[in-house]
């Protein structure tokens, strides 16, 4: 008896640690750059569109915009600022588009990705 009350309390606890269960944070209420989109698209992004880029990805978004702040010129494209708004508008893009950034077979961004970028790009792309 008493192994079974106890086999009910862990279900039971269980299922209502899992009600409402997510992941992910919240969308901040005014994303900047350095704290809140940038770490995405290091995760994401920045394999192809940072230092060195590779042929077809020019545009940089390692850094928020050219010159770096160190001074430092980038060698291709410009900055994440710069690019802020043609980068929100492929990573809406269906699954299946080809012009959908990160592209196949990269995984779509989370919901809660795109709409910090998102966020970010409509509140003036802070730094």
């Amino acid at each position: 008896m008493q192994r079974k009350a106890i086999g009910l309390l862990v279900l039971l606890a269980a299922s209502v640690a899992g009600v409402g269960c997510n992941l992910e944070p919240g969308v901040p209420g005014q994303p900047t750059y350095e704290l809140d989109v940038r770490p995405i698209l290091e995760a994401r992004c920045i394999r192809c569109h940072g230092f060195p880029p590779i042929a077809n990805a020019p545009s940089r978004f390692d850094v928020y915009e050219c010159p770096a702040p160190d001074g430092s010129m980038c060698a291709t494209g410009n900055g994440a600022k710069a690019h802020a708004e043609a980068m929100t508008m492929r990573i809406q893009l269906d699954k299946d588009s080809p012009l959908r950034m990160p592209q196949k077979p990269a995984a779509v961004l989370s919901p809660y990705q795109i709409d910090t970028i998102v966020k970010w790009f409509k509140n003036g792309a802070p730094p």
